[in-house]
This record gives structure tokens, C-alpha cells and sequence, in this order.
């Protein structure tokens, strides 16, 4: 058993583990709901447009802001089949 295991292994006998920590610099920052915020501030009518929003609800980046901040837009999907489910 090497060095690095043996010392997992007595950890995870005290219920800790070592992991491997990301710097938040390699993660994508999350600007959309910072410009949302700024844009929502200047009380001006805001309304989107999101092309290609597939059923609106599966893996849509936009879907929490859209309900959170009850936003008026329209979502437009150019394939049919899926355009039925976005219906």
C-alpha cells in the first residue's frame, strides 16, 4: 500500500478525505445573472429572445433566471419535433 493510500485510508477511518480542489479561475464565471441584475435595476421593460431553447426546460442555461425574475420573452426552437414539446 503506497503512502497516499495508507493516509486516505486512516482519514476516511475518521470520516474525512482528501480531494482534489479546483481554483474557482478554471471554472466559467457565471456573468448572465450579473448583467440580468444590472439590466433589471435601470427599471426599463426587459424582454429576451432565446433562439434555439429546445423544450424550454431541459438543460436551458436560462430557465432559473427566466422564472426567478419572472421575465417576459420569447423562445423560438427551429427543429419541429422539438418545437412540439416547447409548444
Amino acid at each position: 500500500m503506497s503512502i497516499k493510500m495508507a493516509v486516505k485510508s486512516m482519514l476516511r477511518s475518521f470520516g474525512a478525505d482528501i480531494v482534489r480542489f479546483a481554483p474557482e479561475l478554471n471554472r466559467p464565471f457565471p456573468v448572465l445573472p450579473f448583467l440580468l441584475k444590472e439590466q433589471l435595476s435601470r427599471s426599463e421593460p426587459f424582454f429576451f429572445i432565446q433562439v434555439g431553447a429546445n423544450d424550454g426546460v431541459l438543460d436551458d442555461p436560462i430557465r432559473a433566471l427566466i422564472l426567478e425574475y419572472r421575465l417576459a420573452g420569447l423562445l423560438i426552437e427551429p427543429l419541429p419535433d422539438i418545437f412540439e414539446k416547447l409548444k
